[in-house]
């Protein structure tokens, strides 16, 4: 499970997936609520970010220092909140 703290005013966020820092996106899933199960994910390694939502717009990504290693039962808490 991925969680995150609140930003004022989002009324969702994008949930966005990388393999390297600054390199491509993998997935990107749009969220409704504040944390994400992803079960059928393949363990490795993932660098992921976290943008808020507002009428269609989409805010700044949360910090891209977080790379995590996930296995299938890994539970995932992003520090610090994302930018709206």
């Amino acid at each position: 499970m991925l969680s995150w703290t609140a930003v004022p005013g989002a009324s969702s966020y994008l949930v966005i997936v990388r393999i390297e820092p600054s390199g491509p996106v993998l997935a990107t899933f749009p969220v409704t609520g504040l944390h994400v199960t992803a079960p059928d994910v393949p363990a490795g390694t993932y660098f992921v970010t976290i943008a808020g939502r507002r009428d269609g717009l989409v805010g700044s990504e949360s910090n891209r220092a977080c790379r995590r290693r996930l296995t299938a039962s890994a539970h995932l808490v992003l520090p610090g909140s994302p930018s709206s």
